[in-house]
Order: C-alpha cells, then sequence, then structure tokens
C-alpha cells in the first residue's frame, strides 16, 4: 500500500490540510469584514441599560462600601 502522506508534507511543506484551513480562515474574515454586525440600537440600548444598572448599584451601596475601605485601610495602618 502506498504512503499516505503526500510529497508536500514529507517535504515540510504545508499540505492540503492547512490550506484548506488557510482557505477557510480566509473566507472567515472576509464574511466577518463585510457582512452586518448586528443591531447597533440593540448594542446601545444593553450598554446603557447596564450603565445605569451600575450607576443605581453604585448609589445605594456607596457608602456600606466606602465603610469597608475605611476599615480595611484603618486595620493596615495599624
Amino acid at each position: 500500500m502506498k504512503n499516505q502522506h503526500p510529497a508536500s508534507v514529507r517535504a515540510g511543506r504545508p499540505g492540503r490540510a492547512a490550506l484548506t484551513a488557510g482557505e477557510g480562515l480566509t473566507s472567515l474574515l472576509r464574511r466577518l469584514h463585510t457582512e452586518e454586525r448586528g443591531d447597533v440600537p440593540g448594542w446601545v440600548m444593553i450598554t446603557l441599560m447596564s450603565a445605569v444598572l451600575v450607576a443605581g448599584l453604585l448609589a445605594v451601596a456607596q457608602p456600606a462600601l466606602q465603610g469597608l475601605f475605611s476599615d480595611a485601610i484603618d486595620q493596615v495602618s495599624r
């Protein structure tokens, strides 16, 4: 039976699998570059909602966090 490896693989050159993977990657990058990226207003809404949520949590938890920080600094500086 013949050797299963092509001569290009034995010679240290990329074989068909490497070329196919490279072509697939090139195709994927082309599609990602040219296709629509998605719903921009939706992403803006998610970002704004996240910012509002963080601001709200910070407003509620700020006194407790300041107390924890002050206590930790006092313990370290003793």
